[in-house]
């Protein structure tokens, strides 16, 4: 199936999307904003969210997104192959809420400025699968959990590379914790107070010596 959206996403529904095990390739050539998209329903609604079992999805030439679970809405990857591709400012794994990865394996290019590779607006928990993140872009980063009540980014299986630039892991109003239980990254600032751009932290990172 090769799809391509002229008008905004290229597949979009107003509550949940769901990619089965008998999904075969779905081809997402270009869009004018995300390249899937899902939860312009209710607002807080249980029932928005994409939830991908198997199948194989490869999104490109977006405007936006790649992937945009909204209004709330979480990401939950099982099974399947999921590649893609973003430009500026754009994000490849979106969710309002929670990114669940238990498997599969997702390949994405973060080609623009300013972009990311996978952002969740609460926590994202990977358990399985593998992850492949390649950034070419200024300013771009590769998985991003910010915090505004509670949760963390939490690493407790699976593979992750991310390559290109600086490498670092960075999580707002949580921390970072891996497959021992040990925390990684302490968040010591909060939502209006994010130190990690101050020059107090930064100098001395960017020098490797004391400020």
């Amino acid at each position: 199936l090769n799809v391509t959206g002229n008008a905004k996403h290229a597949i979009s529904s107003k509550e949940y999307m769901e990619l089965k095990t008998s999904t075969g390739t779905i081809n997402i050539l270009g869009a004018v904003s995300d390249g899937l998209h899902c939860g312009r329903g209710k607002i807080n609604n249980e029932h928005n969210y994409f939830l991908m079992k198997g199948g194989v999805v490869n999104i490109a030439n977006v405007g936006s997104d790649g992937i945009d679970s909204d209004d709330y809405g979480c990401i939950r990857i099982e099974d399947g192959t999921l590649s893609i591709n973003v430009g500026d400012e754009s994000t490849a794994l979106k969710a309002d809420s929670i990114i669940n990865i238990r498997g599969g394996n997702i390949n994405i290019a973060v080609n623009g400025y300013d972009s990311e590779a996978i952002r969740s607006r609460y926590a994202t928990h990977i358990e399985d699968g593998n992850i492949n993140v390649l950034i070419t872009g200024n300013g771009s980063k590769g998985i991003k959990g910010k915090c505004y009540t509670s949760g963390s980014t939490v690493l407790n299986g699976g593979n992750v590379y991310v390559s290109g630039g600086n490498t670092d892991i960075k999580v707002l109003g949580g921390d970072f914790t891996d497959p021992n239980g040990e925390i990684k990254s302490k968040q010591l600032g909060n939502e209006t107070y994010d130190y990690h751009y101050m020059d107090w932290y930064q100098i001395p990172k960017l020098l490797n010596e004391p400020y």
